[in-house]
C-alpha cells in the first residue's frame, strides 16, 4: 500500500514530508475503526435447503476479524478482505434445529474497547409428515361415531379441514394443534358424527394444507363409508279379493347389509309359507300369494324383511273378500259367518246327496206306502182283474 503511494514521489524524486505526512494520517483515519457488521440472508428457509449468510464490515486498520457464532459457539471464522471491506460467509443446510436459532456476527480488531455485534434468526419450515385418518368404515344408521385426522411433523402448524364427499364439516370437530420439542407441530381434529343412509357409499376425507412448503398440493388422507341399516320395506295394498280365487300382495326392499330372510304376518300371527295356502316370502319373490281365497284371510298383512343389523318392517295393508258367487268356480255360496272352508262345504253337500239316494233305495226295495214310488200298487190292481 504505502510502497503505491510513494511511487510516484521516488519517480518524481519528490520527497515533500508534509505529501507523506498527509497521507499516513488519512490512512489512519479511514481505515482504523472497523463498521458496524452487517448481515444479509434470508428470514425464512424450508428443511433441506441451503442457507447463505453473509456479515460485513467496512474500514478498520488493522484489518478485524469477522466471525460467526451460534448460540454463542464459534461456527465460522473465515473471511475475505477487500478495500477495507471484510467479510464472512457462512453456508450450511437448514434443519429442524436452526428454527430461530440466533447467530451472531462478531467484528473485532483489537482496537476496540467492545467488539461490535449483530445477530440474526430465521424460521425453519418444515414438510408436515403424510397425515393418518383413522376411524370405523362400516356403520350403523343412528349411532355416532368419531374419527382422527393427525397431520405430525410440520412447521408452522398446518390447515386442516374434513370433509365427506363435497360438503365441508363446520361442526362436530374438536382441533388442537400442539408444538413438539423438535420445533414442528402435531394437528390433531376429531370428528363426532352420525351418519345417514345417503352416506352410504360416500367418501370421508381428511386434508392439509401446508401452502409455506407444499403450495397449493395438498395432503390428503380418505375413509370410504359403508352405512348399514335395517331393510327398507314396501308394501302395495291389494284389490279386494275374491272367495275361491287366488291374491298377490307385493313386497320389495332394499338392504344394506345382504337380507337374510322374509316374513309374513296377518294380525299379530307370523304365517308359514307352505306352498299349498301361501306362496312366495323367498329373498328373490318377497311378494305374498294366497291360495283358494275365504273369508277367513280378511285381515291385516305386513311384510318383514331381515339383515344382521335387524328387522325391517312395512306398513299394514288390508285384504278383503268378496264372499258371493262371482264366477264359474263359485258353484256355492256359503255364509260368511259359518266359518266352513270350500271342502267342508263340498262334503256336506256329498254327504246330503248321499242320504237322499239312499233313501229312494230303500223305498224301492220296500213294500207299504212308499210301494207307489216303485209301481208296485199299479201291479196289484192288475192282477185282481184278471181273477
Amino acid at each position: 500500500m504505502w510502497s503505491e503511494k510513494l511511487k510516484p514521489l521516488q519517480n518524481n524524486k519528490q520527497y515533500d514530508l508534509r505529501i507523506l505526512m498527509l497521507l499516513w494520517f488519512t490512512t489512519i483515519y479511514v481505515c482504523q475503526f472497523p463498521g458496524y457488521p452487517n448481515i444479509t440472508g434470508s428470514k425464512l428457509i424450508v428443511e433441506g435447503n441451503s442457507v447463505t449468510l453473509t456479515c460485513t464490515s467496512s474500514g478498520a486498520y488493522p484489518v478485524p476479524t469477522v466471525y460467526w457464532y451460534r448460540n454463542v459457539q464459534l461456527v465460522d471464522d473465515t473471511q475475505t478482505t477487500t478495500n477495507c471491506v471484510t467479510s464472512n460467509t457462512y453456508n450450511f443446510v437448514a434443519d429442524k434445529s436452526h428454527n430461530l436459532a440466533v447467530f451472531e456476527c462478531q467484528v473485532d480488531n483489537n482496537v476496540l474497547q467492545n467488539k461490535l455485534r449483530t445477530t440474526w434468526y430465521f424460521h425453519v419450515y418444515t414438510i408436515p409428515n403424510q397425515l393418518t385418518l383413522n376411524g370405523s368404515q362400516t356403520l350403523s344408521l343412528g349411532t355416532t361415531y368419531q374419527w382422527a385426522c393427525i397431520s405430525t411433523g410440520g412447521n408452522p402448524s398446518p390447515i386442516m379441514t374434513l370433509w365427506i364427499g363435497n360438503s365441508q364439516f363446520s361442526t362436530g370437530i374438536t382441533q388442537t394443534s400442539v408444538l413438539q420439542s423438535d420445533k414442528t407441530y402435531t394437528v390433531t381434529s376429531t370428528l363426532s358424527w352420525a351418519p345417514s343412509v345417503s352416506n352410504n357409499g360416500q367418501t370421508l376425507y381428511c386434508d392439509v394444507k401446508h401452502q409455506e412448503t407444499r403450495g397449493y398440493n395438498m395432503q390428503t388422507a380418505s375413509l370410504q363409508l359403508t352405512v348399514n341399516d335395517v331393510p327398507d320395506v314396501t308394501i302395495t295394498q291389494p284389490s279386494q279379493g275374491s272367495s275361491g280365487q287366488a291374491i298377490t300382495i307385493q313386497c320389495s326392499y332394499i338392504s344394506n347389509p345382504k337380507a337374510s330372510h322374509v316374513k309374513w304376518s296377518k294380525g299379530n300371527q307370523g304365517i308359514t309359507v307352505d306352498d299349498y295356502k301361501y306362496n312366495g316370502g323367498s329373498l328373490s319373490n318377497p311378494s305374498l300369494t294366497i291360495i283358494n281365497l275365504a273369508a277367513s284371510d280378511q285381515g291385516s298383512y305386513r311384510c318383514s324383511v331381515v339383515n344382521s343389523v335387524g328387522q325391517g318392517d312395512s306398513s299394514y295393508v288390508t285384504l278383503s273378500v268378496d264372499t258371493s258367487v262371482s264366477g264359474p268356480d263359485a258353484a256355492v255360496v256359503v255364509d260368511d259367518t259359518s266359518g266352513l272352508s270350500s271342502g267342508e262345504i263340498v262334503a256336506i253337500i256329498l254327504a246330503i246327496l248321499f242320504v237322499l239316494l239312499s233313501f229312494l233305495v230303500v223305498c224301492c226295495c220296500c213294500k207299504g206306502y212308499c210301494a207307489s214310488l216303485c209301481g208296485r200298487k199299479q201291479e196289484q190292481v192288475t192282477q185282481k182283474s184278471r181273477t
